[in-house]
């Protein structure tokens, strides 16, 4: 199988040329063993090979898909085959339509789209699965990992639009309500997301990892309006008088409630306790801190980046410190 990627590995330019799809390279894989010696070099062939046909991937049969699942889920392939078939799977929306190949992707949504949501190239394809309702609810369990898309890739045209059109289906916002803001709409966006969610959310019963990547997210989104990836932003007058003080307030709410739901459940676990109390200290500080500072500061000098640097990772040292109150290993900054 190396032997016929190494053959067409200088020929791409013929595969894009011809009529031909990739169909008949679905049939290579189902013969593939999971059980043989060397099957994951020989899928990692295969998943390259079947790259070079880009964008005509061919309809995937069951047997095939699963395979590709099994590289796009699995680590103990090379990052390489991980990454194109990550990216084959992003550019094959037909697969998800399919009546074949659509029911074995949507029983493993959930363990899908967690590993797609690394990668930006999921971005347009989770645009167009937002219009199917299983593909809609799964994206509408992670809103801090899509929120994270916009500050991890560089996004440009087409993929801003996507981004947008993405979160504006998924969590129903208006998109005609954020216009006037010109640079700043993603970030005008983002903050009314958060709004929503912590308005809504029982932060006393969420798991706790959702807690911790919530409130990692939260600041990560808070700290963009100030902190650009090479430059200091100064937002706007209209985003610190309209978008700012909703966050701010949400989040104090969202820490008294966790302040009153400990105090009426109570516990005999004193840890458990003393996390959730931490917790509500960092959402009231968060809270005041955007109606705040993050709302009213300047963005003058280098020393005032430097300032903004600090504040944020203080807040996440504080997150971090919150995981290891619960014995749980935190999530990578």
């Amino acid at each position: 199988m190396r032997l016929l990627r190494n053959l067409y590995a200088g020929k791409s330019v013929w595969v894009e040329n011809t009529n031909m799809d990739a169909t008949w390279i679905h049939g290579l894989v189902e013969e593939v063993n999971p059980l043989q010696d060397g099957y994951q070099d020989v899928i990692s062939d295969l998943i390259h090979f079947l790259w070079y046909f880009r964008p005509k991937y061919g309809q995937a049969t069951l047997v095939s898909l699963q395979h590709i699942l099994g590289v796009i889920t699995s680590f103990d392939n090379t990052q390489r085959a991980r990454h194109l078939a990550v990216m084959i799977l992003c550019s094959s929306k037909n697969w998800f339509l399919s009546p074949i190949t659509g029911p074995m992707l949507e029983a493993q949504s959930h363990q899908i789209w967690s590993v797609l949501i690394s990668y930006r190239y999921c971005i347009t394809l989770g645009a167009k699965l937002s219009h199917l309702p299983q593909w809609k609810l799964v994206i509408s369990e992670d809103l801090p990992g899509c929120l994270d898309l916009y500050d991890q890739s560089q996004l440009f045209g087409s993929d801003l639009q996507s981004f947008k059109l993405l979160l504006f289906h998924v969590w129903e916002v208006d998109d005609g309500a954020f216009g006037g803001f010109g640079d700043e709409e993603v970030n005008a966006i983002r903050f009314t997301l958060l709004v929503k969610e912590w308005n809504q959310i029982n932060v006393f019963t969420v798991r706790r990892q959702a807690n911790l990547k919530l409130l990692r997210c939260t600041v990560r989104v808070m700290f963009s309006i100030r902190l650009e990836q090479f430059n200091l932003h100064q937002p706007s007058q209209s985003f610190k008088d309209t978008i700012m003080p909703p966050l701010g307030a949400a989040l104090r709410a969202a820490g008294a409630r966790l302040n009153a739901a400990v105090e009426f459940e109570g516990s005999t676990d004193q840890k458990q306790m003393d996390a959730l109390n931490f917790m509500a200290d960092i959402l009231l500080k968060l809270g005041s801190f955007t109606e705040g500072e993050l709302r009213n500061g300047t963005n003058l000098t280098k020393r005032e980046r430097e300032h903004w640097i600090g504040l944020k990772d203080s807040f996440l040292v504080d997150i971090k410190k919150l995981g290891e109150m619960w014995g749980e290993g935190p999530e990578e900054d």
